[in-house]
């Protein structure tokens, strides 16, 4: 009975890649509150985000030579993070921004490939395409702090830090991805600009293709047809 049990979950965590990406965005959202607390806040943002990095190497290496790939470099990218943690060094940081922006394209890529691949879309392609989502506003997160990074005073209402705090990113970039509008934050430089645009695009264009991928697979056929 126990050896039963033990396959049956090892068959559904095998098939059901994509729902460890989205349970580890969920987790990172839920943790948000935590991201703003002085000392150990920072810490558990990076713990999530090593959650986040480790579930796309998961989803992400289905062959042997990919998924080596996505060790590597997610763990290059963890390394820095850490060391960009421990050092207060904002160029760590950049490096491990860059990284990440490179492995969320990647897996979005493939995400949305398996998605929109003919056949029947099963529980995975729906954890996948609700994760791809989701990843639209974690990968705009890092773009933003990119943008600020290079060209400081590119946002508005960043508080007495003046600095874009991630726990803020992370709420202007989901408010713009789901077009429920602006926090106090507010784009102010031309690249600022470019990105809300392309994310608010980006995330329309993603929940059409899902909605129609959906309608066309369950739409009943009509009489003489």
């Amino acid at each position: 009975m126990a050896n039963r049990l033990v396959r049956a979950l090892g068959e559904w965590a095998l098939s059901h890649r994509h729902f460890y990406v989205f349970a580890s965005l969920i987790l990172l959202i839920v943790l948000l509150p935590v991201f703003d607390l002085p000392g150990g806040g920072r810490w558990v943002f990076l713990f999530a985000n090593i959650l986040v990095l480790a579930s796309l190497t998961v989803a992400f290496g289905r062959s042997r030579f990919s998924f080596w790939v996505a060790v590597v470099v997610s763990g290059v990218a963890i390394s820095l993070l850490v060391a960009g943690h421990q050092t207060d060094s904002p160029a760590y940081l950049v490096w491990a921004w860059i990284l990440g922006v490179a492995i969320f394209v990647a897996t979005l890529g493939r995400l949305f490939r398996g998605l929109l691949q003919r056949g029947r879309i099963g529980v995975d392609e729906l954890y996948g395409g609700a994760a791809g989502y989701m990843l639209l506003g974690l990968l705009w997160c890092y773009l933003y702090a990119l943008v600020e990074y290079f060209s400081p005073g590119s946002f508005s209402g960043l508080g007495p830090h003046r600095s874009l705090h991630v726990a803020d990113a992370m709420y202007f970039s989901f408010n713009v991805l789901t077009t429920v509008g602006f926090t106090d934050i507010t784009p102010e430089g031309k690249g600022a600009y470019s990105l809300v645009i392309l994310q608010e695009l980006a995330g329309t264009l993603v929940l059409v293709v899902i909605i129609a991928r959906l309608v066309g697979q369950y739409q009943q056929p009509g009489p003489g047809t």
